[in-house]
């Protein structure tokens, strides 16, 4: 198994060493690929937040006694993106 790391970080070389083993790797796609998994990595991490924070105003309203139906709601919403990501 190629360690990912290395893949990223030497794909051409990578590419040259697995012709050896009559394997074509596509560094262009790999590429895109990469940098698709970092954006959705991003997006991820960013809805990760936003619900953490919804989450602690939540607690802190709670404590108030204050309504916190519609923010549980926006939060739920939250983690049907985060799991449809």
């Amino acid at each position: 198994m190629l360690d990912p790391q290395l893949l990223r970080a030497e794909a051409e070389s990578v590419a040259e060493r697995l012709t050896v083993k009559k394997y074509i790797l596509d560094v262009e796609k790999l590429g895109s690929l990469e940098d698709q998994r970092k954006g959705l990595q991003s997006e991820v991490q960013d809805l990760q937040a936003e619900r953490n924070r919804s989450a602690k105003e939540v607690g802190r309203r709670k404590a108030a006694g204050e309504d916190v139906s519609g923010l549980i709601e926006e939060t739920s919403g939250l983690a049907g993106k985060i799991s449809a990501i």
